[in-house]
């Protein structure tokens, strides 16, 4: 029986290239983000072996997390695999901080994580779960950065979230694992003066 992968944030970057890739290797898939549109562009490259889904839903809104999850459940009784691959990116440099767009990185990249959790935490604590867990967060969460005061923070904190999970779901069924990609070329970093070192493809 194919197992199934819900990601969110699927609609672009490392999100979007895991999905088509999953879909590959015989993974049935769960597309969510905030853009329904390109998450159906996006389904169009999916395998046409995997079945899949396209799930809208907003990760700093919980109650669109909590719908979205609710509606999965006519899709499957329960994700195998879930990835949280959302977040958003703005260089900033303290000269020309701007709250918002902190307040905004760090509602997606965090706050985000956490919704999300509140949603399947019954789950993940489930003996019989088998659930597998991925957050994505960044090489940039290890050490401050120049221009990266916001988004730095969030994945620091995001990684220190998910060390916590494995330290106390290690104890039951499900897999909790944190990665940190290096300078990826995506739309986001193309916003940066950084070189990147991979470049996201299928």
């Amino acid at each position: 029986m194919s197992k199934t992968a819900w990601i969110i944030g699927a609609s672009s970057g490392i999100g979007r290239s895991l999905a088509i890739k999953l879909s590959q290797e015989g993974l049935n898939v769960i597309l969510s983000a905030r853009r329904e549109a390109e998450l159906v562009e996006v389904q169009k490259n999916l395998s046409s072996t995997a079945k899949s889904l396209v799930l809208p839903c907003n990760v700093v809104n919980l109650e669109s997390m909590r719908m979205a999850f609710e509606k999965l459940s006519n899709f499957v009784k329960n994700p195998d695999l879930i990835i949280f691959a959302a977040g958003i990116y703005e260089p900033m440099y303290l000269k020309d901080y701007d709250h918002k767009i902190c307040l905004d990185t760090l509602n997606v990249n965090l706050i985000g994580a956490f919704n999300l959790f509140s949603i399947i935490h019954p789950l993940a604590l489930e003996k019989s779960s088998s659930l597998h867990l991925v957050w994505i967060a960044s090489v940039a969460g290890y050490r401050g950065l120049p221009s990266s005061c916001a988004y730095g923070a969030s994945k620091a904190a995001l990684i220190n979230f998910a060390e916590t999970q494995k330290s106390e779901l290690s104890q039951l069924n499900t897999k909790v694992q944190v990665v940190n990609p290096g300078f990826v070329k995506t739309r986001l970093t193309d916003r940066n003066k950084i070189k990147c070192s991979y470049e996201i493809y299928i």
